[in-house]
């Protein structure tokens, strides 16, 4: 799936990282092109002062978002793990579950065209808030000038949008992402610690 990734990039592209972590796939992309906007988006305030270097590192031209994105603004769990960096872990819960800390979220649709760029191409990897954070978007995706979004999914995690209160199935986010005028293909990979992961890509041709 990276290297769908990269070779979907363009010069211009703003690419919204969410669920950055130490962001891996943020300098991917600066590193792939110099002409790239990134916004990455991580709530987990353990991971900042080492995603804020990778970004200076790659000199990356870059903006932080530490709000978790969800359907609307809201007050929210968040279960933060500070170590195994790499294998994420940090995820949002309903308040009625075990958390952290408490956080705002907020709606993609009130951040893109204002508070920063909108997107041309997404990658959002958000231990099971991916659907809500696609309604979250809704505008943005489907009159906006996003051409690609990538996404791992996590199942046995997937929300329905938090004022639900329910568990999604993946085909209930394929089928959201298909009203926005995307085409979606399913990928699963296996990585080498024997764990599956899925991916979904889904792309606007005619902005292609």
């Amino acid at each position: 799936m990276v290297e769908t990734f990269l070779r979907c990039l363009e010069p211009g592209d703003v690419v919204y990282d969410i669920g950055a972590n130490i962001g891996f796939y943020s300098c991917l992309a600066t590193e792939a092109l110099e002409d790239v906007r990134i916004v990455a988006f991580e709530p987990n305030e353990a991971v900042h002062s080492r995603l804020r270097e990778n970004l200076r590192l790659a000199n990356a031209d870059w903006q932080l978002i530490t709000k978790p994105l969800l359907e609307q603004e809201m007050r929210v769990g968040f279960r933060r793990r500070a170590s195994d960096l790499w294998d994420g872990g940090s995820y949002i819960v309903d308040q009625t579950e075990n958390h952290d800390e408490q956080l705002t979220s907020i709606a993609g649709d009130e951040i893109a065209g204002d508070r920063c760029p909108p997107p041309t191409v997404m990658q959002i990897d958000a231990e099971g808030a991916e659907l809500a954070i696609v309604e979250g978007f809704s505008e943005t995706l489907r009159n906006g000038n996003c051409r690609h979004v990538f996404c791992e999914v996590h199942p046995k995690k997937l929300r329905k949008p938090y004022t639900d209160g329910e568990f999604a199935e993946v085909s209930q986010l394929v089928e959201r992402l298909e009203t926005f005028g995307f085409t979606v293909e399913r990928f699963t990979q296996r990585e080498l610690s024997g764990r599956v992961q899925q991916f979904l890509w889904a792309r606007k041709s005619e902005l292609d």
